[in-house]
Formats: structure tokens, C-alpha cells, sequence
């Protein structure tokens, strides 16, 4: 099973999500939380600011855990874990990487199974439910 940090950028009832690439080898065409693959002997919290860094271009500088999430791609029905963070405070402006087709901050309600896998809809709603009762802190 493959390990992967995502990180939610959430700002004023918005989140940033990147469009996959349709030729990737896993969530092709969906539009997904940024982060990327554990390397080996990696903690997860550095797969995730390294992978934001590389990613969008910017340093990460406070990040809190959402939670473990399970999932089998719909794409290449390999088997993944999800490691979810909420991004709080960072330094730089997120950019569009050469690894995406977009960048896009989208309101709450316009994201979907659709265009989103199950396993990014499970942690944006986990997230939510966290900063509605305040067990993060966007300070």
C-alpha cells in the first residue's frame, strides 16, 4: 500500500485543489488535494511539506492532522493511504506545478464526486467537521 500526504489549503469557506493530470498513473482527471508519495524512511510530515514545496512553491510553516483515510484509486485500483493535513499558514503564493492541469480555490459547495475522488470528499468532510467544532485552529 502506497503511503501519500495531502494537504487541505482552506481560506474563508474555500479550498485549493489541483486537476490531475488524465495520463496520471493514479486519480487521473480528478481534481484532488495537493501531495504526493512517502519516500522510504521519510516521516510523513516531511513527505508533506516537501511535496508542497514541490507541488505549488511554497514553505508550509503551521499544518495540523486531520486523520488516516484508506482508499483504492478508481483509476488504477491500487490501494492507498491517505495521510491528511490542514495547511494553516505557509509562505509564498500557491502556483500551478507542471504535475497538474489547474489550480483552482473552490467554494464548499461546488465540489463533487464528479470531479473529486470519494477519498478527497471523506477528508474535506472530516476537515470541516474539525473546524466546526473547533478541534483546528486556522490561527
Amino acid at each position: 500500500m502506497d503511503i501519500v500526504a495531502v494537504g487541505v489549503f482552506y481560506n474563508k469557506g474555500k479550498v485549493l485543489m489541483e486537476k490531475r493530470s488524465d495520463t496520471e498513473d493514479n486519480y487521473a482527471g480528478l481534481w484532488a488535494f495537493p501531495g504526493g508519495h512517502q519516500e522510504k524512511n521519510e516521516a510523513i510530515e516531511k513527505t508533506l511539506t516537501r511535496e508542497i514545496n514541490e507541488e505549488l512553491g511554497i514553505k508550509l510553516k503551521k499544518y495540523q492532522k486531520i486523520g488516516i483515510f484508506n482508499d483504492i484509486d478508481p483509476t488504477s485500483g491500487k490501494k492507498y493511504k491517505h495521510v491528511a493535513f490542514i495547511c494553516i499558514d505557509w509562505q509564498g503564493r500557491p502556483k500551478q506545478s507542471p504535475f497538474s492541469m489547474a489550480l483552482k480555490w473552490f467554494k464548499i459547495k461546488d465540489i463533487s464526486k464528479k470531479y473529486s475522488s470519494k477519498v478527497d470528499l471523506e477528508i474535506l468532510e472530516k476537515t470541516l467537521g474539525m473546524i466546526k467544532t473547533k478541534k483546528i485552529k486556522l490561527e
